[in-house]
């Protein structure tokens, strides 16, 4: 589900998603739950010009995992960045992201930093 606000250049928008994956046989009632997870994600963007759209993305969310070695986590992530858009169908961007898992069944803590460069092209 998802819910945006527009107001002139600026848009805002929050979105949950929640996912359930089970494995087994379709057939029978032997379901296993695989993985769960439930996400909350706040964005914004502004266009500064017609061109130029930075935005910024701030997520939470929980995860569970249980295949193999059963698994749950605190998730948190943000991400900055810009597009530069060039024409209707191309655009550059710049993005930095970070993620963190707090691993609950352990007290281990695993961090991600992103930055990224690129081109969007649609035909």
């Amino acid at each position: 589900a998802s819910i945006a606000y527009i107001q002139g250049p600026l848009t805002a928008q929050y979105t949950l998603a929640q996912n359930k994956t089970d494995t087994g046989a379709v057939n029978t009632t032997a379901m296993t739950q695989a993985s769960k997870v439930s996400a909350n994600r706040f964005a914004v963007q502004f266009a500064v010009t017609p061109t130029i759209v930075p935005f910024a993305m701030y997520g939470t969310g929980k995860s569970e995992m249980t295949v193999a070695a059963p698994a749950q986590a605190d998730n948190t992530a943000y991400m900055f960045g810009t597009n530069y858009h060039m024409s209707k169908r191309t655009r550059l961007y710049g993005v930095y992201g970070f993620q963190k898992a707090d691993i609950k069944s352990t007290t281990t803590t695993a961090e991600t930093k992103e930055f990224g460069l690129g081109v969007v092209h649609t035909f």
